[in-house]
This record gives structure tokens, C-alpha cells and sequence, in this order.
């Protein structure tokens, strides 16, 4: 679960974690990944935290490579972490327009194309992208976010459309 040193990632990680999942958490703060890891132990629950900034495209390549190193497979990829910062659209600047993109629609492209061929070869997976409904609809000041979360939208459905039946049905991982 990227994104889940607090909010709805934390909550989404707990979640996975009461129903007997291993979850790896993944933000950029390690004090807020080893409080939600800690709250989630606490609670009888199995966490890996792994400290990773997703905007930055090094930090997504070992949070994979340790995940993988660690557990060895990954059954759900939840693709939570976002940025969020309103303006205009007319006074948003190119470093603001750049992370929402690196971080909204980069990341889980990375991690999915990372992760779904493992999924593919398990024969079982899921990737969920947290999206809004900002991304569907125009609504000032939030013009680069809701740019960043429509393009996720449309990255959902070409990985939904190109990984479904990308193997024998026996076999295929199925990606909603």
C-alpha cells in the first residue's frame, strides 16, 4: 500500500492486515510508516515498512526489488499515495504540474508494470489505483490533480484491457 503512513492508506493497510494479509507500507515519512506498522502489529497484524518516496522512480525500483526480496510475491498492489495541491490552472507551475504527475500516474505505472507480470506468473493479482472523482470532473482550484487522477483513470483501464486474458483462464490474474 503506497501512501500509507497515514489517512486512507493507513486505514486501507490496517484493513488488509485485520483480514490476515502481510502488508508492506510504503511512504516517504518512516515515523509515520513504523507508527501505522506498530498500530498494526499491536493489533495482531503482520506490517513491513518500507520508507520510499513513489515520485521518485529509484526509491519505486527498490521498494520492489525489497518487497519481492522479502515476501517473495505480491497478491494486491493498492496504489494509494497522491499529491494534492490546488491553484488555478493558469498559475500552477511546471514543478507542481511534475509531481502530480511523477506521483499520481508515474508511480503506479512503474509499480504496475513492475508487479503485474508476477501477478501474471502467480496466477493471481490485484492492483488498485485510488483515484477521485476529480478526474472526471473539472472542478477549480484542483486542475493538476484532477489532470493527474484522469490519466490514472485511463491507465486503470489499459492495464485492466491489456493484462485480462493475458494468460489461460486457469492461469490469468484478474485485474478490476
Amino acid at each position: 500500500v503506497t501512501g500509507a503512513g497515514r489517512g486512507i492508506g493507513a486505514a486501507v493497510a490496517a484493513a488488509y492486515a485485520a483480514e490476515g494479509a502481510l502488508v508492506v507500507l510504503a511512504a516517504r515519512s518512516a515515523v509515520q510508516l513504523a507508527q501505522v506498522a506498530a498500530g498494526i502489529r499491536a493489533a495482531g497484524g503482520g506490517a513491513l515498512a518500507i520508507p520510499a518516496d513513489v515520485g521518485d522512480a529509484s526509491d519505486v525500483d527498490r521498494l520492489v526489488k525489497e518487497t519481492l526480496a522479502t515476501l517473495g510475491r505480491v497478491d494486491i498492489l493498492c496504489n494509494n499515495a497522491a499529491v494534492l495541491k490546488t491553484g488555478r490552472i493558469l498559475e500552477v507551475d511546471r514543478p507542481t504540474l511534475d509531481e502530480h504527475w511523477r506521483v499520481n500516474v508515474e508511480a503506479p505505472f512503474l509499480l504496475s508494470r513492475a508487479l503485474a507480470p508476477i501477478m501474471v506468473e502467480q496466477g493471481y493479482g490485484r492492483i488498485i489505483n485510488v483515484t477521485s472523482g476529480l478526474g472526471t470532473r473539472a472542478i477549480a482550484p484542483f486542475g493538476a490533480y484532477g489532470i493527474s487522477k484522469a490519466a490514472l483513470n485511463h491507465l486503470t483501464r489499459v492495464f485492466a484491457t491489456e493484462l485480462d486474458g493475458a494468460e489461460p483462464p486457469e492461469q490469468r490474474a484478474r485485474f478490476d
